[in-house]
């Protein structure tokens, strides 16, 4: 079984927090709030919240949603796709035989980790070409 775990992008502080960083809740309605604060508060609009995957790159980095990932020439985003009820990895690259092309998680542990779309757009940018 997979653990389950969450990173957030704060778009106010831009910083990635990861477990252990700062202690978010959800309520009912599905608002984010900063426990650490007293009272709590509701920092939803400046909150992204992404799911661990349970893998990990060939370098033994945790993959979460959102990240860049790169193998074999081809650069990559990892993305939860609803219909599939699953992580995939969609090509994004310009110019390459894959773009838009979705891969299984399982190959994961071929590629690497080399960033994400918050803290490194600059990679998002090159990749399609800007």
């Amino acid at each position: 079984m997979r653990e389950i775990k969450f990173r957030a992008w704060d778009s106010v502080e831009e910083r990635m927090y990861y477990p252990g960083d700062i202690k978010l809740s959800v309520d009912f309605f599905g608002d984010i709030y900063d426990d650490g604060e007293k009272p709590p508060k509701n920092v939803s609009y400046r909150t992204k919240i992404m799911q661990f995957t349970g893998l990990h790159d060939k370098n033994g980095k945790e993959i979460y949603e959102d990240d860049l990932w790169f193998c074999d020439g081809c650069q990559y985003l990892v993305q939860w796709t609803g219909a599939y009820a699953s992580f995939n990895l969609v090509a994004i690259e310009q110019d390459n035989k894959h773009t838009g092309e979705i891969l299984e998680m399982f190959h994961a542990f071929k590629g690497e980790v080399i960033g994400n779309i918050y803290t490194n757009p600059e990679l998002l940018d090159n990749a399609k070409g800007n």
